[in-house]
C-alpha cells in the first residue's frame, strides 16, 4: 500500500480519521468521490485559465484545459483544426 504524504494543513489524527471513513465506504461511493475530485480538478484549472486569460471565451479556455491535459502532440491529433491556446 502507497502512504500519501499528509497534506501540510491537516493533523496525523484528522487525517487518519479521513481515512478509516473512506476505507469504510463501499467501492462504488468511492468511485463517485474520485470522480468528484477529478471534476473539481477540471474546473480549477479551467478557472486558473481564465484568470490568467481573461479574453479567452468559454470555447477557448475548454480548449485550453483539453490541451493541459493531453498534451500539444495528442491534442492536434484529436484537434487538428483547433488554435493551441495556452494555458
Amino acid at each position: 500500500m502507497t502512504i500519501l504524504p499528509r497534506p501540510l494543513d491537516t493533523s496525523e489524527e484528522a487525517d487518519n480519521l479521513q481515512f478509516r471513513i473512506i476505507r469504510k465506504m463501499p467501492p462504488e461511493k468511492r468511485l463517485q468521490l474520485l470522480f468528484e475530485f477529478i471534476e473539481s480538478g477540471f474546473k480549477l484549472m479551467e478557472e486558473g485559465i481564465r484568470n490568467r486569460h481573461p479574453e479567452y471565451t468559454h470555447e477557448e479556455v475548454r480548449l485550453a484545459s483539453i490541451r493541459a491535459r493531453l498534451g500539444d502532440e495528442l491534442f492536434k491529433k484529436v484537434y487538428p483544426n483547433e488554435r493551441l491556446f495556452a494555458p
